[in-house]
């Protein structure tokens, strides 16, 4: 592997905690609609394992990027990444070439996103790139400073989200989503512009795709009007998602309608967007949330 080639730029945007804690939940909404949510933290899963890891362990190289001028070479403990990833520890199995060569690649991801995705498992947090820094204005209050960065970072959460799809990061996975709803929630906006959905339907996340449209549905009756701009969105990819938000939302209107916002479901029940081995994906019935073909 070609060290200097891989090299990323000096330049790292400087970065922030989300709302998400240790346990990838909001400390308001730790509980599922059975009242319990299943653990998801990385540091309780690490703990129970018969050893912790060691950082005099061996470490293995993580290139990430397709072109030189993105590409970056990450040197992580092994044992992190096995812990926690499936797909590490398949892919670090001594039989398959990356294994015995400590090194893999992963062409179709950003180095921004790994980046988050190790600060997960090194620290049971989800820190994000804030792309603001230093243009925030003094008198700009706190919701103010962070609404403008969701315009600017919402699709870095649906990034960070199909890499924990590719990896089969359950635990990394479900912070994100916690943390994404807690910034929603917290600068009172969601997804919802053709735009947007289209960003959402190409993660082939589908607890993502299922969370924007009950984000349309339920909160985002304004973003209709947009719906022109699906001749500029690939409409054969979001004509279906907003095809199947206006069925869900007639439904909806038709029965109790809306309710308040504390009973949206993202709000009363967040661990319907989780992953959970004992619990059925979100998307297999075909319904549940739509899929696209990469």
């Amino acid at each position: 592997m070609n060290a200097t080639a891989a090299a990323a730029s000096s330049e790292r945007p400087s970065k922030r905690k989300t709302s998400a804690n240790v346990d990838g939940l909001s400390s308001k909404r730790q509980k599922g609609r059975d009242g319990k949510c299943p653990d998801i933290s990385i540091v309780k899963l690490r703990s129970n394992s018969f050893t912790t890891p060691s950082f005099r362990g061996p470490t293995v190289q993580v290139t990430v990027g397709k072109d030189a001028k993105s590409m970056h070479t990450f040197t992580v403990l092994k044992e992190l990444l096995t812990t926690d990833s499936p797909f590490f520890r398949n892919v670090f199995r001594h039989e398959f070439k990356e294994g015995r060569a400590g090194t893999v690649t992963l062409p179709d991801h950003h180095p921004a996103n790994f980046d988050i995705y190790l600060r997960f498992i090194h620290y049971g947090q989800i820190v994000m790139a804030d792309k603001t820094q230093g243009r925030e204005n003094q008198a700009e209050s706190d919701f103010e400073i962070r609404r403008k960065r969701f315009n600017e970072e919402y699709s870095a959460y649906g990034d960070a989200l199909s890499l924990a799809d590719y990896l089969q990061s359950d635990a990394f996975h479900n912070a994100v989503t916690s943390a994404f709803i807690d910034e929603c929630v917290y600068v009172n906006k969601c997804l919802g512009k053709p735009a947007e959905i289209l960003h959402v339907m190409k993660t082939g996340v589908p607890e993502f795709i299922k969370l924007a449209r009950d984000f349309v549905v339920y909160w985002g009756g304004a973003h209709w009007r947009d719906l022109p701009e699906l001749e500029d969105v690939e409409p054969e990819i979001t004509s279906k998602f907003y095809k199947n938000a206006l069925v869900d939302t007639f439904i909806l209107l038709s029965g109790e309608g809306r309710g308040k916002s504390e009973d949206y479901p993202w709000v009363a029940d967040p661990c319907q967007y989780h992953r959970h081995r004992d619990t059925k994906k979100v998307g297999t019935d075909g319904v549940t949330a739509e899929k696209i073909d990469h």
